[in-house]
C-alpha cells in the first residue's frame, strides 16, 4: 500500500504537467512552463529536507565517495541521453557530434560498470542483480519506461497536429488516465496481499496494449470524447502493473541494499523512457515520410486547390497514419512485457 500511495504521486505528477503547462501556453507566453518549476523545486527542497529522514539501517559508504566512478557513470549516462534525445534531429550517424558522444558514452559505461564490479565499496551496489525477481522486474520497468513515456510523447504531438486540439485541451484529454491511474494504484494496493502480482502485472499489460491499439483506430476527425476511454484505459493498465512489479521486485533486496536497488530501477525505467522516445521519434520521421510519398504518388491537382493546400493534407493524413503505426508498436510492447511476468516471483522481504 506504501508503494501505491507513492507511486500516485510518481505516475499521476507528470500527467497533470500538460494540464497546467496547456493552460499556460494558452494563455500567457510558452517560457513561463519552464519557470513554474522554480517554486515548486524550492518547495520540493524544503519538504525533502523536513520530512524525509536518513532511515537508521542506511550506512555512509566506507572508504568515501567513488569520484571517479560518479564521474565516469555522470559523463556516460549524460552522452547517452543526448544521444537518444538529439540522434533522430541530428540524423543519427551522419552527425560527427552524435559518433563522439556515442563511443563516450560506451566507453565511460563500460569503464564504470568494470570499476563497479571490481570494487570493495562501489559508487553504485549492484548485487541486487543477484535475485532473478530484482532482474525480471528491471526488464519490465524498461518495457513500462518504454511505453508510459513513448506515450506521453505522442499522444500529445497527435492530439495537437492530427486532431488540431489546443494545448490546454491536450491536458484535458491526458487527465482521465492520471486519474485513473491514481484509482488503480490505491485499489492494487489492497488487492496484492490476495491476488498474485503476476496476474495484476499481466492484466495491466494487456489494458495498456488495448488501449494502444484503441488510440491506433483514430484518426484526424477524432474528438476529446473518442479519446476518453482509451486514456482512461491506458490509466488503469498503468496503475496496475506499476505497483506489483515495484513491490515485487524490491521485495528480496535486504534493507541494507534497499536504497541502492531501488536507485538502480528508476534509472533503468528512465533510460527504458529515452529509448523508447527515441525510438519512436525516428519512427516517427519515417513513417510519415513513407506514408506522404505513398499518398502523394496517388494525389491528382484538383481545380481550386493549391499545391500548398494539397500538401497540408497530405501532411496531415500521413501523420495520421504514422501516429497510427507507433500507437501499435507501442501495444506490441506491452503485450512483448508478458513474457517477463511469469519470472516475476512475489517473495517475501528479506530483513
Amino acid at each position: 500500500m506504501a508503494t501505491a500511495i507513492f507511486g500516485v504521486g510518481a505516475m499521476v505528477g507528470p500527467a497533470l504537467g500538460p494540464l497546467l503547462g496547456g493552460y499556460i501556453i494558452d494563455n500567457a507566453t510558452w517560457p513561463l512552463i519552464f519557470f513554474v518549476n522554480l517554486p515548486i523545486g524550492i518547495a520540493a527542497f524544503f519538504m525533502t529536507i523536513a520530512f524525509i529522514p536518513d532511515p537508521h539501517y542506511l550506512q555512509k559508504p566506507k572508504g568515501g565517495v567513488d569520484w571517479l566512478g560518479l564521474a565516469l557513470l555522470s559523463s556516460g549516462l549524460a552522452a547517452l541521453q543526448y544521444v537518444l534525445e538529439r540522434g533522430q534531429h541530428d540524423d543519427w550517424w551522419d552527425s560527427s557530434t552524435i559518433v563522439v558522444l556515442s563511443f563516450v558514452a560506451v566507453l565511460a559505461t563500460a569503464w564504470f560498470l568494470i570499476r563497479t564490479l571490481r570494487a570493495a565499496h562501489p559508487l553504485v551496489d549492484l548485487r541486487s542483480f543477484r535475485f532473478p525477481t530484482f532482474v525480471f522486474g528491471n526488464l519490465l520497468m524498461i518495457i513500462v519506461g518504454f511505453g508510459l513515456y513513448g506515450t506521453a510523447l505522442i499522444m500529445p504531438l497527435f492530439f495537437q497536429t492530427s486532431m488540431g486540439t489546443t494545448a490546454f485541451g491536450t491536458g484535458v484529454a491526458l487527465l482521465p488516465g492520471a486519474l485513473a491511474t491514481a484509482v488503480a494504484m490505491v485499489v492494487v494496493g489492497r488487492l496484492m496481499p490476495v491476488v498474485d502480482a503476476r496476474i495484476l502485472t499481466a492484466a495491466g499489460l494487456l489494458l495498456s496494449a488495448w488501449s494502444c491499439w484503441w488510440f491506433g483506430d483514430l484518426n484526424g476527425s477524432a474528438g476529446l470524447t473518442d479519446v476518453f476511454w482509451p486514456r482512461l484505459i491506458q490509466g488503469l493498465g498503468m496503475g496496475l502493473t506499476f505497483v506489483p512489479v515495484t513491490a515485487t521486485m524490491l521485495a528480496p533486496i535486504p534493507k541494507n541494499e534497499l536504497a541502492s536497488a531501488t536507485g538502480v530501477s528508476m534509472l533503468v525505467r528512465q533510460l527504458g523512457a529515452s529509448v523508447g522516445i527515441a525510438v519512436l521519434t525516428t519512427l516517427l520521421a519515417r513513417e510519415t515520410s513513407v506514408a506522404w510519398m505513398a499518398l502523394a504518388g496517388g494525389v491528382t491537382r484538383s481545380s481550386g486547390a493549391s499545391m500548398g493546400q494539397i500538401n497540408g493534407l497530405l501532411m496531415q493524413s500521413a501523420s495520421a497514419i504514422a501516429y497510427s503505426y507507433l500507437f501499435r508498436i507501442c501495444a506490441c510492447v506491452f503485450v512483448g512485457g508478458l513474457a517477463f511476468v511469469v519470472f516475476i516471483k512475489p517473495a517475501r522481504a528479506t530483513a
